[in-house]
């Protein structure tokens, strides 16, 4: 198509950034990370003048792509789609097609999340574990190349009867037969279950009795305590950083109606809980992706081209899959066909915010964080108008008579590879996890300084090789440097030193303009109060956002020492709900 190409955008490049894209993403024969672009906008774009804005876009890093069209031409089998959402339907040749279908999807370059939906163990099933001790096994099998190994999660139901050994599969001790190290899981939640938390939080002697139904039969298998399970998700989530967390009534809620009245249902999330399709016998969910740059957003955001050329350009990505790929994922591209579901998401928010020098934790972050994801909204609106004109309506829209192009529009994935390859922005909507940091590649390990710090560092006179060995020494952070203003660093807090109230605050916010999920990681030092953690796990649910992705603790690693710790973690019967979501309601007033 002839694009021209600027190889002094290089330039916006770190060097670790070079690296990771020569490792992991360019052809041999590519030269510069200008090429590699060049090739993916000439790949999927409509015309020339498009493929131009297209590559004019990335090499600016005003846009990411997604890993698998980046990467895409690596691999001889690879398909640009980042993510599926399959359906384990419980009969003997639905669990066989099931696994088939999984481990290809793999090979094609996408991460899958497994809709569990199977009897309990009985005289005729050997209930859930069995089958994902294969999956576990499986994921390691199959992959595509050496770009991305393969990954799954498995999704099951809080009142399913095999609740508790899912939720335990990932502990490192234990039945070995049911343990799967390998494989990632999530539970879904239900708005009843929570409705008794909240019930047994305020009243510590409610009855929290909660039944563990069969999914078919719908018999009642066991009677449990609603607050000893949840205790011991926490207690998870602390320990392994998972189980993930999906509010699926939320997720439900959400689903266009040109969807849920044709009976669909969302079972379950992705690998990374921002993807919020549904799925069934005949549909395994796809969704295709790729993110907007916001430390960009006053460069791009009145370009009346640039979000709906992005639209049209995942347009033509979804229709690659469609035409090409194998009948061994029939369902996919039946699903794909159908919807037409793309996620545009954005990375670099933390990164706008610190070049403005605003913390994280204020009114006007709020105020910014309104504006974007408002702003994008409107214009993937007006995108998808301008699209559905020119190419039709979706056929599931078309068959309610809605005139949309696309059945879902933006879905906040984490983007950790992405924003590092973006110049080394802020991941996602995430703040940033240290100042300081070592980067890992397969040519070595690099010291990555936040970039935003160093000119403040310069305007004060400590950007010095001794202070940044005192940021070093203080895990990344600079709260000990009292030759800077508290209100810088505020600006230039961790996200262990955020009140993750805040980033549940911020999420709430932007989730009205976000028809698919984001996900949003939570991040707690090792001695967290129990009171504090489930505060911030209840409000997600309380404030309506669809899922919790990890929980990130900086002794994770440290399992032995813990471990001891989150044994000693017991909610407390004192814990009053409702003063608790009083008090953190008000934050952006005390900010």
């Amino acid at each position: 198509m002839g694009i021209e190409i600027d190889l002094e955008r290089d330039s916006l490049l770190e060097e670790v950034s070079r690296k990771r894209l020569r490792e992991s993403y360019m052809k041999e024969e590519e030269q510069s990370p200008q090429e590699r672009f060049a090739t993916v906008a000439e790949t999927f774009a409509s015309n020339p003048a498009h493929a131009q804005r297209i590559y004019d876009y990335a090499s600016k890093h005003w846009l990411s792509f997604s890993t698998p069209i980046l990467s895409f031409g690596r691999s001889k089998k690879g398909l640009p789609i980042s993510c599926f959402e399959v359906y384990m339907q419980d009969t003997a040749e639905g669990l066989v097609n099931t696994l088939s279908e999984v481990n290809w999807l793999s090979m094609l370059g996408g991460g899958v999340g497994i809709h569990v939906d199977i009897r309990s163990a009985d005289d005729k099933s050997v209930g859930v574990m069995p089958h994902l001790k294969i999956y576990d096994a499986a994921c390691l099998a199959y992959r595509q190349g050496r770009t991305r190994r393969g990954s799954y999660a498995a999704f099951l139901d809080v009142d399913h009867p095999d609740i508790i050994q899912f939720l335990e599969m990932r502990k490192p001790t234990g039945d070995q037969n049911l343990r799967t190290l390998n494989l990632h899981h999530g539970v879904n939640i239900s708005d009843k279950f929570m409705r008794l938390i909240e019930k047994s939080m305020v009243d510590a002697d409610a009855d929290d009795s909660w039944e563990l139904r069969d999914p078919h039969s719908h018999r009642v298998v066991e009677v449990v305590s609603a607050r000893d399970i949840w205790q011991r998700i926490l207690e998870l989530r602390m320990q392994t950083g998972e189980p993930y967390i999906v509010f699926i009534d939320a997720a439900n809620r959400a689903l266009p109606s040109w969807l849920s009245d044709k009976g669909l249902k969302i079972h379950g999330s992705n690998l990374c809980t921002e993807i919020f399709l549904p799925t069934s016998e005949k549909r395994t969910a796809v969704c295709c992706l790729s993110s907007l740059n916001l430390e960009y957003f006053d460069h791009w955001n009145t370009n009346e081209q640039f979000i709906p050329d992005v639209m049209e350009f995942l347009d033509n990505v979804l229709q690659y899959f469609i035409d090409n790929a194998p009948d061994s994922v029939e369902r996919a591209r039946y699903s794909a066909l159908r919807e037409r579901s793309i996620g545009i998401g954005a990375l670099g928010f933390h990164a706008y915010l610190q070049s403005k020098r605003i913390p994280i934790e204020s009114v006007l972050a709020k105020s910014i964080n309104y504006r974007m994801f408002s702003h994008i909204r409107e214009e993937c609106a007006r995108g998808d108008e301008i699209l559905c004109e020119k190419r039709g309506p979706c056929p599931d829209a078309k068959d309610a008579g809605i005139p949309r192009r696309f059945s879902h529009w933006n879905a906040i994935a984490p983007n950790a590879s992405s924003s590092l390859i973006m110049g080394a922005t802020s991941p996602s909507i995430e703040p940033i996890r240290a100042n300081i940091y070592r980067q890992d590649t397969l040519s070595g390990a690099h010291i990555i300084k936040n970039k935003m710090l160093i000119p403040v560092l310069e305007e004060y006179g400590l950007n010095t090789d001794e202070v940044w060995t005192s940021i070093t020494a203080h895990d990344g952070s600079v709260q000990h440097l009292e030759a800077l203003p508290q209100v810088i660093r505020d600006v230039f807090k961790t996200a262990q030193e955020i009140d993750q109230r805040w980033l549940i605050d911020l999420a709430a916010d932007r989730q009205e303009f976000i028809d698919q999920g984001q996900s949003l990681n939570l991040f707690f030092p090792a001695d967290v109060s129990i009171a504090y953690l489930h505060a911030c796990h209840f409000l997600a649910w309380k404030v309506g956002l669809k899922s919790l992705y990890y929980c990130r603790s900086d002794k994770l690693r440290k399992a032995d020492k813990l471990g001891e710790k989150v044994e000693r973690h017991r909610l407390e019967e004192s814990i009053n709900m409702r003063e608790v979501l009083e008090n953190s309601s008000c934050l952006a007033c005390e900010g």
